[in-house]
């Protein structure tokens, strides 16, 4: 008889007030429903960068408005203005950046072309300006690896001369400026 009437008080205590399901549901569907209006509040507010982005035509705006939207999952078709925009602009920046970057050290000019390869991959870029942007770090971390070779050749007491001369022609291939290879071909002439 207990267990009746406590079947039956549960019955109606459901009857009531739902099983919680219900109500679980509900919270789970007014969670997402906010989700979906504050991701598309963001996208709309990334839509914006992009049009001034584009409008400006500054490369760094562009990348950063490209990386936020792609980041939202934004279509194609949001993006190609700003895409385009981009390439067209990339040249020029490019030539820039890399006429900076010969007057800074070593450390600098890695750091700066590796960022500017991968945010080249991160906006989806043509894979011609991105091959080319790989071609420029790996020839720089090229050039690195001679110049390192040559500054451990000239350390030694009596640097090999055969090796001597191998690394300078290898950094010559590479296009390293002659002051770099001045200490060398001395130390070439002295052994």
């Amino acid at each position: 008889a207990a267990n009746n009437l406590r079947s039956k008080l549960a019955s109606a205590h459901e009857d009531l007030y739902g099983t919680g399901e219900e109500e679980a549901r509900t919270e789970e569907a007014a969670r997402l429903a906010e989700e979906e209006r504050l991701l598309e509040w963001q996208r709309g507010c990334a839509r914006r960068r992009l049009s001034q982005a584009v409008q400006s035509m500054e490369v760094t705006s562009l990348q950063e408005a490209i990386v936020e939207a792609r980041a939202l999952s934004m279509s194609d078709e949001d993006v190609d203005s700003a895409r385009q925009a981009l390439e067209k602009a990339w040249p020029c920046w490019w030539a820039a950046l890399l006429e900076e970057l010969a007057l800074k050290h070593e450390d600098e000019r890695m750091r700066r072309l590796e960022e500017a390869t991968r945010a080249a991959e991160a906006c989806g870029m043509s894979k011609e300006i991105v091959e080319q942007a790989r071609r420029t770090l790996g020839l720089e971390r090229d050039m690195e690896g001679a110049r390192r070779r040559l500054r451990e050749l000239l350390a030694l007491v009596e640097p090999d001369a055969g090796e001597l001369k191998s690394a300078i022609e290898f950094a010559e291939t590479l296009g390293l400026k002659a002051a770099e290879l001045q200490p060398a071909r001395g130390a070439m002439r002295g052994a």
